[in-house]
């Protein structure tokens, strides 16, 4: 009975052994899964940080540019318009320019003489422009 006893002590020892054995592994891979775990929480709570001052300053800096940038193309948007009333007086003005000299051309054509003559003893023609008075078209000219 006493070797049984003894047998039966020794292997619970050794289930006790083989069971500690067991709970030291678990514990220690429990150990570098919580160091790896608590590695892993760092990084995270650092993009977390990251995220949020990025975030921080997309809320500020986003409307600043966006006004910015509705301030430049306001002013270049004037800019334009400004130009192109400039242009529009510019063409009127010339409209008006190159509408008096076609009157002033028609006026000229309109009075405008020839004077065609041979000259003596020879095979020559002498032609002469003259501009005719306007208020006594019918003096001739010579």
């Amino acid at each position: 009975k006493e070797d049984k006893f003894k047998k039966e002590i020794n292997n619970l020892n050794e289930l006790i052994t083989s069971s500690q054995e067991k709970l030291t592994d678990l514990t220690n891979t429990y150990m570098i899964q919580q160091r790896d775990n608590t590695q892993s929480e760092t990084k995270i709570n650092e993009i977390n940080f990251e995220i949020n001052k990025l975030n921080n300053r997309k809320t500020t800096i986003l409307p600043n540019k966006l006004n910015e940038m509705e301030r430049t193309n306001n002013l270049k948007l004037q800019y334009l318009h400004d130009k192109k009333l400039k242009l529009k007086k510019l063409i009127l003005k010339n409209e008006i320019r190159i509408k008096t000299l076609l009157s002033q051309c028609k006026m000229y054509e309109t009075y405008f003489g020839i004077n065609c003559c041979v000259v003596e003893n020879t095979q020559n023609l002498k032609i002469s422009f003259k501009q005719i008075d306007k208020y006594n078209p019918e003096n001739i000219y010579f």
